[in-house]
């Protein structure tokens, strides 16, 4: 008998989790108003995968930065948001060991120190970033739609002070009373306005896609007490 009411009980407390009143809450968007970029929360990482008929020789390459700095405009009417990023080229890092862990089997090999310093050279010189030229890399939002959680954002992107156009999946929820947007994109180096490294005559080479993974923090400008320092 006891047995029976645990299962009537367990049934019954299950259907009322599925009923509409038990229902999960969409996520509810963010507040209007301006959010700062919380930098220490914030990562860019870029995943640059190795090709050529030498490609065996080269490595896989994870590039990232946290020094993302700007802010995000939020419009009651999602189509009105805006959204200006900035990172400085020279705050990138080649290669973090944590992050190749994390990145798996494709990222597990060592790399020297001598070839992330070379690689970080080759990445930062005047045939691929060209930093000492241009020494910041700027995205401004043109056009957000969609509906909370989900949008899309494109963005004119200038990473060689010339802007391209590209469009970003993002998913924005709040956590602990801060916007987090993440998401992924797969992009080429054309796209970007950039031509992929190539050595001995084109038999160790980059390839033209790249992997971006991106999370964005950041916090209401009037609630900064709450933001990590910068």
């Amino acid at each position: 008998m006891y047995r029976t009411f645990r299962l009537t009980w367990i049934v019954g407390v299950a259907a009322l989790l599925m009923s509409p009143l038990y229902a999960a809450e969409p996520d509810a968007a963010p507040a209007a108003g301006r959010y700062s970029i919380d930098t220490a929360a914030s990562e860019l990482r870029v995943l640059v995968y190795r090709g050529g008929l030498l490609g065996g020789l080269g490595h896989n390459h994870v590039v990232s930065s946290n020094a993302i700095n700007g802010f995000i405009d939020v419009s009651k009417a999602t189509a009105d948001s805006r959204v200006h990023l900035e990172l400085l080229k020279q705050s990138l890092v080649v290669d973090d060991p944590a992050l190749r862990k994390a990145e798996g089997e494709k990222f597990a090999n060592t790399v020297s120190t001598d070839d992330i310093a070379a690689t970080r050279r080759n990445m930062l010189g005047p045939d691929l970033l060209d930093a000492s030229r241009s020494d910041e890399i700027r995205v401004d939002a043109t056009r957000v739609t969609g509906e909370y959680p989900d949008l899309e954002i494109t963005a004119d992107v200038s990473v060689l002070g010339v802007a391209r156009e590209l469009t970003f999946p993002v998913t924005v929820r709040m956590t602990d009373n801060k916007l987090r947007a993440t998401g992924e994109l797969a992009v080429t180096h054309k796209e970007l306005g950039l031509r992929p490294f190539t050595a001995a005559m084109g038999t160790l080479r980059v390839r033209n896609e790249l992997t971006f993974r991106y999370e964005i923090v950041a916090v209401r400008a009037d609630d900064q007490s709450s933001s990590s320092p910068d």
